[in-house]
């Protein structure tokens, strides 16, 4: 089985734990439905808005950073740098995103959202806003600020741990 690939070894290959108690495999399952569900949602936004689901998340990525560049790009969405490249191309032609040279990397650029892009940021951010609106509301467990907070450092510890056995 290769799952997440580097190299000979595998993120399967390199975590066998000795046992998965109820608790990780549950949280495994609801990861897994959150990722679905929260996909669906992108795009069933993208297509509402008239964008890919790439360049959703492009958007998304570029909203998100005061600054993102190409490279950080490419990251986010898996892409080849010309994939991206392609896909910047055509949310600058749309007057979405703008390129501008990097304040400090005479080399780099970096990607800004326009003021249309960030109208259209907003709409997207508003459809989530609905959505997570009525989860809070039919979930009471999660009206507890308290409670939902720790959540904030799963995705950090997610991708160290996925980079840390990337490395090895």
């Amino acid at each position: 089985m290769a799952i997440m690939g580097y190299g000979s070894e595998t993120l399967i290959d390199q975590a066998k734990p000795p046992s998965a108690t109820s608790s990780v495999l549950e949280l495994a399952k609801i990861l897994h439905q959150l990722e679905r569900s929260y996909r669906h949602l992108r795009q069933r936004i993208a297509k509402e808005l008239g964008f890919s689901q790439v360049e959703l998340t492009a958007l998304l990525a570029v909203g998100n950073e005061d600054a993102a560049s190409p490279g950080a790009l490419t990251e986010e969405l898996g892409f080849t740098s010309g994939a991206v490249t392609a896909v910047l191309d055509r949310l600058s032609r749309a007057g979405y995103l703008r390129r501008e040279k990097h304040p400090v990397d005479r080399r780099g650029v970096v990607i800004l959202l326009t003021a249309r892009g960030e109208e259209v940021l907003e709409i997207i951010w508003d459809r989530h806003h609905l959505v997570l609106q009525r989860v809070i509301s039919e979930t009471p467990c999660l009206t507890d600020i308290d409670k939902i907070l720790p959540l904030s450092k799963v995705p950090g510890i997610i991708r160290s741990t996925a980079n840390a056995q990337r490395a090895s």
